[in-house]
Parts: structure tokens; sequence; C-alpha cells
């Protein structure tokens, strides 16, 4: 209970005594990028990963039966892994 009156004290102190420290007084940014051109690289970048892995799909069969691998370690190892080293590059 003790907790709940902390939290109360908390926010009387921001909404009541203290407002004006905790008002942003910074106008608002304006976007760097139009609609439009966010809209653009998108679809482009949409498209270019789209084509990205329609490559790689289409090479797991190469891999499975040049490495030796079954599809199960495939599917539920490798992908996971190098989808996820791509996306962080």
């Amino acid at each position: 209970m003790a907790d709940v009156y902390k939290v109360v004290q908390i926010w009387i102190f921001h909404l009541k005594t203290h407002r004006d420290m905790f008002d942003d007084e910074e106008e608002e940014d304006k976007p760097e990028m139009s609609l439009i051109s966010a809209l653009l690289c998108f679809g482009v970048d949409y498209d270019l990963d789209l084509n990205i892995e329609r490559c790689l799909v289409d090479s797991i069969d190469g891999l499975c039966t040049s490495m030796g691998l079954s599809w199960t370690f495939t599917g539920l190892i490798i992908l996971p892994v190098v989808g996820r080293a791509v996306e962080h590059i």
C-alpha cells in the first residue's frame, strides 16, 4: 500500500505542483521527408527485400544437396541465422 502512496505523490508532483518543469517547450519537428518520398522509398525497399528473399529461397535446394544438409536443419537453424544477420546489416 505504501507503493501506491508513492505513485500518487509522484503524480501530484508532476501534474500539479511542478508542472512547468515537465512541460515540453520545444516546437514540434517538421518531417524531414515528404509522404510521397517516404512511400516511394518504402516501395523500393520492399521490392529489393522481396527479390533478395526469393534468391535466398531459390538457393536452398542447391545448398541442401551440395552440403548434404537436411531440409529440417536448414529451415530451423540456417535460415533464421542468415535472416537475422541480413536484417542487422
